[in-house]
């Protein structure tokens, strides 16, 4: 890596990609403030920078921690996970490829209200599992 990260830098770096990338509790770590709103702003601030972000994924990448193997976990969280297990990496998935903007979206047709039932909720993975397969195939979904 030919980035140089000041030492507290690299501790939230390291922290970071230790506790499995929770940033408030890498900027605690790193020795900003106690875990409270101040680390909350230094850890999202931090995330923000480019250099530090390199270094999250040069380190991921050292460990074997992947986008192609974390996205293929999240692909078997997806498909055998319980709902709110399926729900939370969809989102994951989601934030992690940008495939949430706009094109899925557009895909399940409205978010604005809640699901009222377990087969609402069905129908709304169902059309997700779909959009994941069809960005996994390679084809443009938009």
């Amino acid at each position: 890596m030919d980035v140089m990260l000041k030492p507290r830098h690299q501790k939230f770096v390291q922290s970071f990609v230790e506790n499995g990338g929770n940033a408030t509790r890498a900027a605690q770590s790193a020795g900003y403030g106690d875990g409270g709103h101040y680390s909350r702003t230094a850890g999202y601030r931090l995330m923000t920078n480019g250099d530090i972000w390199q270094a999250i994924r040069h380190q991921s990448e050292q460990m074997g921690l992947t986008p192609e193997k974390i996205l293929k976990r999240l692909e078997a969280i997806i498909d055998k996970g319980k709902d709110s297990d399926s729900i939370q990496a969809i989102r994951t998935w989601g934030d992690l490829t940008g495939s949430f903007a706009p094109k899925s979206v557009r895909q399940v047709e409205d978010f604005s209200t809640l699901p009222r039932n377990p087969e609402e909720i069905d129908l709304i993975l169902e059309k997700m599992r779909k959009t994941v397969s069809l960005d996994k195939n390679g084809l443009d979904s938009s």
